[in-house]
């Protein structure tokens, strides 16, 4: 169990090896962990009175959050897993990911995705409220794109290109390839895609 209070923490692991934490309670301040290793956080929850603060992690293997149903409520997640991916569940206003492996995140809150970066892998993000996408997303190959926001819109303002793999939008539970533009509140991106249809 990791306990932090209301300031700032940052923790650096010395030793290289995979880094499990059973239980991240955060008090509101903002929380740094740098990993010779792969990430694995299985319950992550804000201690009471606590406001939301930043997660930042940065991992030389994976980064894995447990299926939660009330994550901690961060201003901001920077997760960078640069010998993996990087999925779970979470709860951030704001992303910003970078692996080398494939990305699946659900969020449980609306979310602003700032920037990505993940080598062509797949990536899969659900909100549970809007989705803004604000960062190109290259998926290569067979590999799947997947955006869905439960309870609001995916707005999308960059461009999103695939290979040969499915593109999915998932709209307030709705699920189709070919969902109509006016399902989409906002749509000013380019898409350049093939649907195997």
């Amino acid at each position: 169990t990791l306990i932090q209070g209301d300031g700032d923490v940052s923790i650096e692991q010395q030793v290289a090896g995979p880094l499990v934490i059973s239980n991240l309670q955060m008090g509101g301040g903002d929380l740094s962990l740098v990993v010779k290793g792969d990430v694995t956080i299985n319950n992550f929850t804000l201690l009471n009175g606590a406001t939301a603060g930043r997660l930042s992690i940065i991992a030389s293997g994976s980064i894995t959050f447990g299926d939660l149903a009330s994550p901690a409520a961060l201003s901001e997640a920077r997760l960078i897993a640069q010998g993996g991916g990087s999925s779970g569940t979470i709860s951030a206003q704001t992303l910003d990911l970078s692996a080398t492996g494939a990305i699946n995140l659900v969020n449980k809150q609306s979310v602003v995705l700032n920037s990505l970066s993940q080598n062509g892998q797949p990536v899969s993000i659900s909100a549970a409220g809007n989705l803004t996408v604000n960062a190109p997303i290259t998926v290569s190959g067979s590999g799947a794109l997947a955006l869905s926001a439960t309870s609001g819109p995916v707005t999308v303002n960059r461009t999103l290109t695939s290979g040969t793999g499915p593109v999915t939008w998932a709209i307030e539970a709705e699920v189709s390839p070919a969902m109509p533009a006016t399902k989409i509140q906002r749509f000013s991106s380019t898409i350049v895609q093939q649907f195997l249809c």
